[in-house]
């Protein structure tokens, strides 16, 4: 009897965790709040983020990166419009730590946010974050 009691408190422990979001999964094509919980649903896609350091340079966006030699850079933005109004220097900004670092890059973009760096770590994310990787191949002049 003691052991269906324990089972059962077990089952409706697990149905709470469910319920209030402690075991969510990722959403594909996601909005995010800050650039720290965009790393959040990275990690849990599978990226490595051992150090995280805020990175704010601009007010159109929130940023940060988990490690400064690898180039990366995860960016937040208020809108999908104020996205788009950065995307062509976040391609070009790609495209340049690509032919100063001869290191291959991508850049992973979402809604409302933008994933930056090594390609083999960014762009797997896209199965498990949604978004489109743009062809970082031909050199886009802004304009």
């Amino acid at each position: 009897m003691r052991k269906l009691a324990l089972i059962a408190g077990a089952g409706i422990l697990s149905a709470g965790f469910l319920l209030s979001g402690c075991f969510r999964g990722v959403q594909k094509d996601a909005t995010y709040k800050t650039a720290a919980d965009l790393r959040d649903a990275a990690v849990k896609s599978g990226y490595d983020c051992p150090q995280w350091s805020d990175k704010d340079t601009d007010s159109s966006f929130d940023a940060g990166a988990c490690l400064s030699d690898r180039r990366d850079q995860l960016r937040v933005y208020p809108s999908e419009s104020a996205r788009e109004k950065d995307l062509e220097g976040a391609i070009l900004g790609t495209q340049l730590n690509m032919a100063t670092g001869r290191v291959e890059l991508a850049l992973l973009v979402g809604p409302n946010w933008t994933i930056s760096g090594p390609k083999d770590s960014v762009a797997p994310l896209k199965d498990k974050l949604g978004g489109y990787l743009p062809d970082l191949s031909e050199v886009r002049m802004p304009g």
